[in-house]
């Protein structure tokens, strides 16, 4: 999983959790006194934020981070698909939909972000996704306790990133083998009933 092998993963959830109720500069000045392991990527990844239009900001500041961690996951699979293949479990093309900013930030910015950092484009893709019909019937699981399978991550987004999601998808599929498939199954606590 890309989240297990990136060294920003941690410092990328602190300034999400800031981004809440501060601007971006107080996001990174606090995560870089928390984590300053990671100053320079956060200095790096305000500067490309600045690039954009104050809406789209902060989502372009999060996608930066996400990007020179996953940058340090594609240098570990460089290596290892040498030898064998490998699954990545939420990887690029995730990335571009899932940090899309509607008002100024698209998946294209993200996609070029990723070719910026020179990180590979998968061979296969694989894209699971859910009816458009469920989901008020997600979000209103996400409001309760956090357990089972419901798509926690996009935390109430899918109007966002759904379309994201089809746009990808149109543009990869005479470029690679992709599919998306849809998870019709209902948000469970039991993930035998999911």
């Amino acid at each position: 999983r890309e989240i297990t092998l990136d060294p920003h993963r941690k410092t990328t959830s602190l300034v999400n959790n800031k981004l809440r109720s501060s601007d971006v500069t107080n996001a990174i000045e606090s995560a870089a006194r928390q984590f300053p392991q990671s100053e320079h990527v956060l200095n790096e990844a305000l500067h490309y934020s600045r690039g954009y239009s104050h809406d789209a900001q902060k989502q372009a500041l999060l996608a930066y981070l996400f990007t020179a961690g996953r940058k340090v996951v594609d240098d570990h699979v460089r290596e290892v698909v040498k030898q064998q293949d490998v699954i990545l479990d939420r990887w690029q093309v995730t990335g571009w939909a899932y940090q899309v900013d509607p008002s100024g930030y698209t998946w294209q910015d993200i996609r070029q972000l990723n070719k910026d950092f020179g990180i590979i484009e998968p061979h296969v893709q694989i894209i699971l996704t859910c009816s458009i019909d469920q989901i008020p019937l997600r979000k209103a699981y996400r409001e309760k306790e956090g357990l089972g399978t419901a798509g926690q991550m996009s935390k109430g987004k899918e109007h966002v990133i759904l379309p994201a999601f089809v746009e990808i998808f149109n543009f990869l599929k005479d470029k690679i083998p992709i599919e998306m498939i849809e998870n019709a199954g209902n948000p469970t606590p039991n993930l035998e009933d999911q």
